[in-house]
């Protein structure tokens, strides 16, 4: 899932933080119900963080 973690590492935290739950997520809950619950929680800390 993460072919190279300096890349993403390279564009902070949150990025490093998110691509790792997501790698979780699928690999627990599967491609489409993992992908969709990480997209969830980046829209609400993208919609907490600027409004």
């Amino acid at each position: 899932m993460i072919a190279n973690r300096m890349y993403i590492a390279h564009h902070g935290q949150y990025a490093l933080i998110l691509a790792l739950l997501c790698a979780f997520l699928v690999f627990q809950l599967g491609i489409f119900e993992g992908l969709l619950i990480a997209m969830a929680i980046h829209g609400i800390v993208n919609y907490i963080v600027l409004n």
